[in-house]
C-alpha cells in the first residue's frame, strides 16, 4: 500500500439515515424468510385442517387477549425484529455470518429451498446498489410472441 493511499472511510450516517439503512437491510434479510414461513405455514394449516381432531389440543393458547391487540403486538414485534436483524447484518461483526448461515440452513430443508432461494435473489437484486438493473424500461413478449 502506498503512503499516499488512504483507506476509504464509510461516511457517517445521520440517525435517520442509519435507521432507514437498518430497516432496509433487515427487510432484505427477513422478507424471504417471512414469505417462506408463510408458504410453509399455509401448507401446515391446510394439513392441520385435515387432521383437526388430532391437532386441536395442540392449538390451545391464551384466549383472553383481544384479537386486535394480539395483531398490534405481532406487528410491533415484527418491526423490532426487522430493525435488529438489519442492524446486526449491517455491522461488520456478524452480518456476513448471519446471511451465510441462514442461506445454508434454508438450502438444507427440502422444499423450502425452492421457495427461499428465488425470494432471496429477488430481494438481493432489488436492494443492490447497482442501478444498472433498472436503467431501461423494456416490453417483454409473454406468454407468446406477439402478446404483451
Amino acid at each position: 500500500m502506498d503512503q499516499d493511499t488512504k483507506p476509504t472511510e464509510t461516511p457517517r450516517l445521520s440517525p435517520r439515515g442509519y435507521l432507514r439503512k437498518s430497516i432496509i437491510t433487515g427487510t432484505a434479510i427477513v422478507f424471504p424468510v417471512l414469505i417462506t414461513a408463510a408458504v410453509v405455514l399455509f401448507i401446515v394449516n391446510f394439513l392441520s385442517q385435515l387432521l383437526n381432531p388430532v391437532v386441536a389440543p395442540i392449538q390451545m393458547g391464551p384466549r383472553d387477549i383481544s384479537p386486535v391487540l394480539s395483531k398490534l403486538i405481532a406487528i410491533a414485534v415484527l418491526f423490532v425484529i426487522i430493525f435488529f436483524v438489519g442492524t446486526f447484518t449491517e455491522s461488520r461483526i456478524g452480518g456476513d455470518r448471519l446471511k451465510a448461515g441462514l442461506d445454508a440452513a434454508m438450502a438444507q430443508i427440502p422444499g423450502v429451498r425452492s421457495i427461499y432461494n428465488p425470494l432471496d435473489q429477488i430481494s438481493t437484486m432489488l436492494l443492490d446498489g447497482d442501478t444498472r438493473n433498472f436503467k431501461d424500461v423494456v416490453l417483454v413478449e409473454f406468454p407468446k410472441e406477439g402478446s404483451y
